[in-house]
């Protein structure tokens, strides 16, 4: 966002930042002493139980900022506990042409897609085990319609996602649950937990 910021503001590389791009890159900078203490737990199952079942939960959002998905492993043994934890996450910024929420919103659940079709192939796990999240009842309702029946934008993103998952694996999620909230909105490093 920072880098799309100097860009938008007609910056050469040589030309001096202004105050209020100065004061965020400095932010920035401060923050990356943060990062040192974040740990992420890496391990997707636990080695001491015996693995039941394994599911996908993939989270996408979007904000007038960027947009993206974040894909969770859930883990049910034998025993009839379940474990949760990150597997990989992708955002980008979004486009500084004027581009609408839901439309937004569509572009992170291909990314969600995307994601989750390479983890699936990488952990050997069927596309049918995998659940997808969205905030947005707009993206909701077109992975649900027919895809020809919508403009070429939405069309073809709808078609991709019709492609590689059943619109019966997609789920409405309230904004305040969804974790991929986070990756659009941002968060300071400091304020960080698991």
């Amino acid at each position: 966002l920072l880098l799309q910021d100097m860009w938008t503001a007609g910056l050469e590389w040589d030309d001096e930042l202004s105050e209020s791009l100065t004061t965020s890159a400095r932010e920035w900078f401060k923050e990356l002493g943060d990062l040192q203490r974040l740990q992420v737990p890496r391990c997707l199952q636990s080695k001491s139980k015996l693995l039941g079942t394994m599911a996908l939960h993939t989270f996408v959002d979007a904000s007038e900022n960027a947009y993206g998905a974040v894909v969770y492993s859930s883990c049910t043994y034998d025993d009839g506990t379940i474990s949760s934890n990150i597997v990989a996450a992708k955002t980008r910024v979004a486009p500084t042409i004027a581009t609408s929420i839901p439309r937004l919103e569509l572009m992170g659940a291909i990314i969600g897609v995307r994601l989750t079709s390479r983890i699936t192939k990488v952990l050997d796990i069927q596309i049918n085990n995998c659940i997808f999240w969205s905030d947005s009842v707009n993206v909701l309702w077109w992975i649900r319609g027919r895809s020809r029946e919508f403009k070429p934008f939405v069309a073809n993103r709808v078609g991709e996602i019709q492609t590689s998952t059943d619109p019966e694996q997609w789920r409405y999620i309230p904004t305040a649950q969804n974790p991929a909230d986070i990756l659009t909105r941002g968060m300071k490093a400091k304020d960080f937990s698991f």
